[in-house]
């Protein structure tokens, strides 16, 4: 009867553990190293910094242009943007963000409080996600998801320091289809609209970002013309004087 109740025991304990469901965070990791297979893998780890330029169409009318340049071991990146004439500069230096207007006047932003929605902006800008050893994060499979009549697998990632954000995944080439989050000030969804392949690593080529604050809703496309990994001079990536 004791040797029959213990094979009992076992038979359960066996079951038990093969029925558990899989750990979110080890589903995450496992989910995002496929990501980062399908976006370059290994060709990733001799990124530097790059540049990138194209156009930008907000609200379906008001058009501009952009130049982007960013680092992929520090986060730091410039964005210079002209709409309508009108120039403004923007970017985070890995401590700092700033923004330079149209006035010409430099504005530093150093408030702990506002400082990890910027620090999210430069983790996607500069595809922090894919360097999960030189930026920490932590990865949470949330499930499966539907958008549009499409599924996704849903992935939210914390990085150190940042606010977090929701990484939807297509199941089929593991790729980063749509991300949804926020800044702080305003909500965010971004759809990547198609990629293209640069000395071997996907980068986006164009997409489409849905922004609400309060009850504005505001949209942006996004079409990338040029995209090289190049190197960047460093006073490029620094706040103005």
């Amino acid at each position: 009867m004791i040797r029959r109740g213990l094979i009992v025991l076992v038979a359960t304990m066996i079951c038990a553990c093969a029925t558990a469901p899989p750990d979110p965070m080890a589903q995450g990791a496992r989910l995002m190293a496929q990501f980062r297979e399908a976006s370059g893998g290994a060709r990733l780890d001799a990124l530097t910094t790059y540049h990138s330029s194209g156009k930008r169409v907000r609200d379906g009318r008001i058009n501009g242009t952009f130049d982007a340049w960013g680092d992929f071991r520090t986060m730091a990146n410039t964005t210079v943007e002209t709409f309508d004439g009108v120039t403004a500069t923007g970017g985070y230096d890995g401590k700092v963000a700033w923004g330079l207007g149209p006035d010409g006047k430099a504005r530093i932003n150093s408030n702990p409080q506002s400082l990890p929605g910027a620090r999210l902006g430069a983790y996607l800008n500069t595809l922090g996600y894919l360097f999960p050893d030189r930026f920490p994060a932590t990865f949470e499979y949330l499930g499966q998801q539907i958008a549009d009549g499409k599924t996704y697998d849903v992935i939210r990632a914390t990085p150190q320091g940042a606010l977090s954000v929701e990484l939807w995944l297509n199941p089929k080439t593991h790729l980063m289809d749509r991300l949804v989050g926020s800044n702080g000030r305003a909500t965010f969804i971004g759809q990547v609209e198609g990629y293209q392949a640069v000395d071997g690593v996907k980068v986006m080529r164009r997409g489409l970002q849905t922004m609400e604050a309060g009850a504005e809703t505001h949209t942006e496309t996004q079409d990338i013309e040029t995209f090289r990994f190049e190197p960047v001079p460093p006073e490029r990536l620094r706040p103005p004087n």
